[in-house]
């Protein structure tokens, strides 16, 4: 793609040294039907670059949430990002999953000084005890400076209103333990469309890839803007957050 773009560079470059346009003052004739093809060379050529700009690039935000699709983390690297103020590791998924990664992000990433958070994705196959079960059995919560994150995406065997429940269910369980709410991650479509003012009083991080905060009709503390940031220490693009006006760290650490 990069030797296409560059010849297309030359090849629009030449005809304009070529062009009889009035605001190119050169005097060389050009054939019939050139100039449209200067003209097509020239659009596509913009079309290009616009896509070579939405490739995963570097790109400021507040933290990170990563899971063993990240494959071996460099945390030494990743540290050294002084913008970052938070990471949250995948521990869990469901009844029985275990990220297999989970343990050794953890350490390391505490191990450079960073704020690190553990988060659980729900599954709607599995009994809400079972997946606090499971999230307990994996993750010591005297490891953790960050209040758990529920992951919640898929809505496959229950009603809005029941996913709301467990959430809800779920939530309290944590509470139990850590002393504070969990924080909610979902899709600003998902919320809209299942949780809305199903989930009183818990801080909400919010998903919508776009150059706009995302449109829901809550308070939000965090905005996840993007699944395709690159940043130096992690081999695969990763999600990158932001906050919000309003939302801050301490909203999130543990008492």
């Amino acid at each position: 793609m990069t030797i296409i773009y560059k010849h297309l560079q030359k090849f629009t470059l030449y005809f304009i040294h070529m062009s009889p346009h009035p605001l190119i003052p050169h005097v060389r004739f050009v054939p019939k039907g050139y100039f449209s093809v200067l003209l097509s060379a020239f659009c596509f050529l913009i079309l290009l670059s616009s896509c070579r700009t939405s490739s995963p690039t570097m790109t400021y935000g507040d933290g990170i949430d990563i899971s063993h699709h990240q494959g071996r983390i460099n945390w030494k690297k990743v540290a050294r990002q002084k913008n970052l103020q938070f990471v949250y590791i995948k521990a869990t998924e469901g009844g029985t999953y275990q990220d297999p990664r989970y343990a050794h992000n953890l350490k390391q990433a505490r191990r450079r000084g960073m704020k690190v958070g553990s988060y659980h994705f729900m599954r709607t196959t599995s009994s809400v005890w079972l997946q606090f079960l499971n999230f307990m059995s994996h993750v010591d919560p005297k490891k953790q400076d960050l209040v758990p994150m529920i992951d919640v995406e898929e809505c496959k065997n229950w009603s809005s209103q029941q996913l709301a429940d467990s959430v809800n269910l779920l939530s309290r369980l944590f509470e139990k333990v850590y002393g504070q709410k969990p924080i909610i991650y979902t899709g600003q479509h998902f919320y809209n469309k299942r949780l809305y003012n199903r989930l009183p009083h818990h801080p909400l991080w919010i998903a919508c890839y776009s150059n706009t905060p995302p449109a829901v009709n809550s308070p939000y503390i965090i905005w996840q803007f993007t699944q395709r940031a690159k940043l130096p220490g992690i081999p695969t693009a990763v999600d990158l957050n932001q906050f919000m006006p309003g939302g801050s760290i301490e909203m999130l650490e543990l008492e």
